[in-house]
């Protein structure tokens, strides 16, 4: 719920800006990620069993939940 008072919302301000979870996903891309196989300028992302159409077509800039550090590429 939004604050409605100006001290209240300075308050809430302060608390975002001080969010912890702010940055959780800088370093967590596809590019640092032990599923990517990079072909060119794009990859595949190899964490789950290929369809039909082969593995998801992915930049190395993306991201998802299934992301697992590879320490070769870091």
């Amino acid at each position: 719920m939004a604050p409605t008072r100006p001290e209240e919302y300075q308050a809430y301000k302060e608390l975002e800006n001080r969010d912890p979870w702010k940055h959780r996903t800088q370093g967590t891309s596809c590019a640092t990620c032990m599923w990517f196989v990079e072909k060119g300028k794009l990859g595949r992302c190899r964490r789950h069993a290929p369809t039909m159409s082969g593995y998801p077509v992915v930049y190395s800039t993306d991201w998802c939940g299934d992301h697992k550090l590879d320490e070769t590429k870091v």
